[in-house]
């Protein structure tokens, strides 16, 4: 969810930039009004792309994304920080996360029936007007005194106003255009988003522009049939009544006014200077495509296949949407289990001549082909997959250890299997050896072996998987048995 609103707002921030600079000033109202929907569009997509996997970090710099994502992997930190790295003034982590939950929660149940509010008050004001077709325009007449505006197809105006003649014909015609452009349909697609992002001020500010580019549109068409200097004459007004409209962001307000007047008097740029902000917005794109959309490889560097180095890849299962087993009364999930007998795995003091590579190092969910290609990418001496078994029946628990006879180095994988169950100690019960075709034992390059260390259906081994002390126990056996393996 982090990595999502970075990555969202960074994309948010860098389009809206590049409209402000370059169009919202252009009389290019169409090209504008599909560029911020498009923008909006694009920055809920992008978190989920990834660039292809041949780009390799022999010849890509993925520093920026390091920067990303060890951003995102500080803010974690603070939200998941357990009890015991506070000090007893600190308010621990988990109420930290339930009070922001609380206040996105509340935030989006404000917003969510804001919007409910608005648009029922909207289809109630027109199902209760006297409808009337004139020159196919579809007409809402109420006895509310409102300034004339648009729901769907329906223009709504004060019946009274209307039937004296007070509501000029090129404000018709402005409202009608609306209609037809389907306006009602863009600022319905932005509300429903900020329900939902209500948080994100980049969201509003797309809102605003949105709304006036719609402005500017029905303006532009409108003028042509009285001129410009008579239309902004009666925008002016009609704006000095100072009528209510149940719609939010009424066109007919003083700034906005003025903003209008001052575009219709623009003249639009040439297509040379068009073509150029074009061209430099796709780079911006394309630019903020890179940035937010590559998969940082979790080394740096792929080491010398000449060096003596013992190579190792730590693969915590599961991660992000996939969580795995879980223990719904202890409120344990296995993807946060595996990930953090991980980082207590990087944390232990080890010997240079191992290097402890990870398929993932947050909440991420690498597909099965990722997490082999990284074994493959670094010519990895040793695959070790960590997960965390259940079972209907609580009673069953302890260590399992998993390899597969269709790994090209079975012979390895099984004796690499049997060192660990020998030296890995979750209880009294000895440790299992079994043998399965998980994809990533079967198609690995390199011997590969699965811990499932202990059952979290199980209370005893939940609690003593759950323990800061026992994890890190269990990381130092891990690491002891590596380097026992490295010197074979």
């Amino acid at each position: 969810m982090i990595a999502f609103i970075v990555k969202s707002s960074i994309s948010l921030g860098v389009l809206y930039a590049c409209y402000d600079l370059f169009f919202a000033r252009d009389k290019r109202f169409m090209f504008n009004r599909f560029f911020l929907l498009a923008a909006m569009a694009f920055s809920l997509v992008v978190p989920f792309m990834a660039l292809p996997a041949f780009f390799q970090p022999d010849y890509f710099d993925d520093s920026h994304s390091q920067f990303i994502e060890g951003g995102i992997q500080v803010m974690r930190t603070v939200a998941k920080t357990s009890n015991g790295e506070l000090n007893a003034t600190s308010v621990p982590g988990s109420l930290f996360l339930f009070v922001l939950l609380f206040i996105y929660a509340t935030g989006v149940l404000v917003m969510a029936f804001r919007y409910l509010k608005n648009v029922l008050a909207i289809q109630r004001l027109i199902g209760r007007s006297e409808k009337y077709i004139d020159s196919g325009v579809h007409l809402a007449l109420v006895n509310q005194p409102v300034s004339p505006f648009c729901f769907g197809r329906y223009v709504i105006v004060n019946k009274e106003a209307y039937t004296n003649g007070q509501v000029d014909e090129d404000i018709i015609l402005h409202e009608k255009i609306h209609v037809s452009h389907g306006h009602t349909l863009d600022n319905l697609f932005i509300e429903c988003l900020l329900i939902f992002y209500w948080f994100n001020p980049l969201l509003w500010c797309y809102r605003k522009a949105l709304h006036a580019n719609h402005e500017y549109c029905a303006d532009h068409i409108a003028s042509r049939r009285s001129g410009v200097d008579s239309y902004c004459y009666k925008l002016i007004d009609l704006s000095s009544r100072r009528q209510c409209n149940p719609l939010p962001g009424s066109g007919f307000n003083f700034i906005l006014i003025k903003k209008r007047i001052i575009m219709m008097n623009r003249t639009k740029s040439p297509v040379f200077s068009f073509g150029r902000k074009l061209a430099l917005t796709v780079f911006a794109l394309l630019t903020t495509l890179v940035v937010v959309s590559f998969k940082a490889v979790p080394s740096m560097s792929v080491p010398d296949p000449g060096s003596n180095v013992f190579t190792v890849v730590i693969d915590p299962g599961h991660g992000g949407s996939d969580a795995g087993a879980h223990n719904v009364g202890k409120d344990l999930l296995e993807k946060d289990l595996v990930m953090e007998i991980a980082n207590a795995i990087e944390a232990v003091d080890k010997d240079p001549a191992i290097k402890f590579i990870y398929t993932r190092q947050d909440d991420q969910a690498p597909s099965l082909e990722e997490r082999i290609q990284v074994a493959k990418d670094h010519q990895a001496d040793l695959f070790l997959s960590l997960h965390v078994n259940s079972h209907n029946n609580s009673e069953a628990k302890g260590l399992e250890v998993y390899y597969s006879e269709k790994n090209t180095e079975s012979h390895l994988s099984e004796n690499y299997s049997s060192l660990f169950a020998s030296d890995l100690k979750l209880s009294q019960m000895p440790a299992t050896i079994r043998k399965a075709n998980f994809m990533v034992l079967r198609k690995n390059v390199c011997p590969a072996v699965m811990l499932h260390l202990g059952f979290i259906s199980n209370d005893q081994d939940a609690a003593f998987l759950s323990s800061e002390k026992n994890q890190r126990k269990l990381a130092e056996d891990i690491v002891a048995t590596v380097t026992k393996i490295s010197k074979l």
